[in-house]
């Protein structure tokens, strides 16, 4: 993908993050030039989100700010702990996050071509990795990269769970620390009467 311009950096990622629930002081002028951000530094900064073209893989980017505890949440975000993301973005363990990304989108599709899972497609090219050479250093690699791409997937998957499992209990509005289990005015089973 061939580098954009400097000029369309700032305007066009600045409305894709938006979009996506950030503030939208972050991209003030004033506000990065305070910070000590030219609109160079800032476009240069920015430029590692652009073969984000997806708006679902730029959110799974910006995620990872708050997986790493750059920021609580996208709206909450301030402009400070966003301009340090994005400087991780490029140490070596925030390119790694990088190309978990990449590979997980290129994963996706060709599961949904063969019509099998992420983890499916993973074991399937894990498999292809002849015997003699699964000991090479790329190969190894690879299947670390892979394993951590599973363990974020089935992470995603407990939270997800767990979402959902909170979601039969309610808050007692006077202490929120404390959860009552869902049940009928009246207490027991809805049946208890029949």
């Amino acid at each position: 993908m061939p580098r954009p311009p400097l000029r369309r950096v700032i305007p066009t990622m600045s409305n894709r993050i938006t979009n996506l629930g950030f503030p939208a002081n972050i991209f003030n002028a004033v506000t990065y030039l305070l910070a000590g951000y030219t609109d160079k530094d800032l476009a240069s900064l920015l430029r590692i989100l652009w073969p984000f073209t997806d708006d679902q893989n730029l959110k799974r980017v910006l995620l990872v700010g708050v997986k790493f505890n750059f920021f609580t949440s996208f709206t909450n975000c301030q402009p400070e702990e966003f301009y340090s993301f994005l400087k991780y973005l490029r140490t070596p363990q925030g390119q790694y996050e990088l190309r978990k990304i990449t590979v997980l989108e290129t994963l996706e599709e060709n599961a949904a071509y063969h019509g099998v899972t992420v983890h499916e497609m993973v074991s399937i090219d894990l498999a292809k990795i002849p015997v003699s050479d699964s000991m090479k250093r790329k190969n190894k690699n690879r299947k670390k990269l892979y394993e951590d791409i599973i363990a974020d997937l089935e992470n995603d998957q407990l939270k997800f769970s767990d979402q959902q499992a909170l979601a039969s209990f309610d808050c007692d509005k006077g202490n929120p620390n404390e959860l009552k289990e869902n049940v009928p005015d009246g207490g027991g089973s809805s049946n208890a009467g029949l």
